[in-house]
């Protein structure tokens, strides 16, 4: 053997050798992988002791519900974990196959249907709220896995972006989530498209969205209104500013054909303005009036009240939105659409207790959405991780 291809082929060994030490140590991930038995975020050794204690007395178990949910590595049947799925375990940390794989429930739920996610609104001002909730953010979607998260507009308070290159960008979405390694779908709010809050600024709406196609890898805004398919979920990305200025008549003919032509068990429809809520700005055609209907027309949201009433009320599911900068999951629904508000991203504004409500809080925070089949649970969390309020629907 030469002398190139000795050291040659120690280079190779070494590298080998490198590849083979790191992987027997921690894998980076969290507990939505499986294989994380004991609940450290990672895939180690430790999962690999708690795994043999579990075997040697499983009425002792050291895993907790979620843990066990994570065991079945091995594939196939996941009612019991045993010494095969233990083998792969150790033999991924240790690269070598069959590989982990990933097969648990508390990836991808009891019938491979499980879609995961965020949602809040009135969260782009660059404050120490918005940071507070997004580092709560983080750690939820950490501990119990998040696929996405659903911005509900006002991305860029207060008056939204200048151009697709303007530095808020960077201090109200960038850097807040700078810790949150997952994609961000939004919509426009009123604030998006300027003029101080009224939304009447129309150019500054498209530049979000050619951000998103140029400049950033988590901010997703395809187009000024969207609809996609995350499993047995269809998500539909509202422009509601301009239905609130009667400039969405192809928005109405298209969000119509979406609805029509879904085959989802679930549809749940995302944007700004809300048909119903006890919080300052009020119901759809009372907006921000101490009298109903209020005279004024735009502000009063009139238009707003028709595209639920025509289109989303019945035929979506849960209707997310963050006019108010509050959180309120109110008891009456819209011919059956639950009624969510999730506007409290970055501050909070008081309620008013109008209308019966499931749920009301002051409080920063987000909604966290689990689907898992038929079955779709909602909480509402503080910054500090706790669950406030929590509400399932099944179909």
């Amino acid at each position: 053997m030469s002398a190139r291809a000795r050291i040659a082929r120690t280079v190779f060994l070494s590298l080998i050798f490198a590849t083979l030490t790191l992987s027997a140590r921690a894998m980076p991930g969290d507990s939505c992988q499986c294989g994380d038995v004991n609940n450290d975020r990672a895939i180690g050794v430790g999962d690999v002791v708690a795994f043999r204690a579990w075997l040697a007395s499983p009425t002792g178990a050291p895993f907790t519900p979620a843990g066990f949910d994570k065991c079945n590595v091995a594939g196939g049947n996941a009612s019991a974990c045993n010494v095969l799925d233990l083998t792969v375990l150790r033999r991924g940390l240790e690269s070598l196959g069959p590989g982990i794989a990933p097969t648990c429930d508390a990836q991808y739920g009891t019938d491979g249907n499980l879609v995961r996610f965020a949602a809040f609104g009135a969260q782009g001002d660059g404050s120490a709220g918005q940071l507070a909730v997004a580092n709560a953010l983080r750690e939820v979607c950490l501990d119990r896995c998040c696929d996405f998260v659903q911005l509900l507009g006002d991305n860029v308070l207060p008056n939204g972006v200048t151009s697709s290159a303007d530095p808020q960008f960077a201090t109200k979405f960038e850097t807040p989530y700078a810790s949150v390694d997952l994609p961000f779908w939004a919509v426009l709010g009123n604030h998006d498209y300027g003029g101080s809050g009224a939304g009447n600024e129309f150019e500054k709406g498209p530049y979000q969205v050619e951000y998103s196609a140029l400049s950033s890898a988590k901010f997703e805004l395809p187009a000024l209104y969207w609809h996609r398919t995350v499993k047995h979920v269809h998500m539909l990305g509202l422009d509601s500013t301009k239905t609130l200025w009667s400039m969405d008549a192809a928005q109405r003919l298209e969000i119509d054909a979406w609805l029509n032509g879904s085959s989802a068990t679930w549809q749940i429809s995302a944007g700004m303005h809300c048909y119903r809520s006890n919080g300052a700005h009020g119901n759809a055609g009372c907006y921000d009036s101490d009298t109903c209907p209020n005279p004024l027309p735009v502000v009063n949201g009139a238009t707003v009240k028709t595209f639920y009433e025509s289109l989303v009320c019945g035929r979506v599911d849960l209707a997310l939105c963050a006019y108010d900068r509050n959180m309120q999951w109110l008891q009456d629904t819209c011919a059956g659409t639950e009624l969510v508000v999730a506007g409290a991203g970055a501050s909070v504004t008081l309620l008013e207790d109008v209308q019966p409500a499931w749920f009301e809080g002051e409080q920063l925070g987000f909604l966290y959405v689990e689907i898992d089949g038929n079955t779709l649970t909602a909480e509402f969390i503080d910054t500090a991780g706790n669950t406030l309020f929590a509400r399932t629907l099944t179909k």
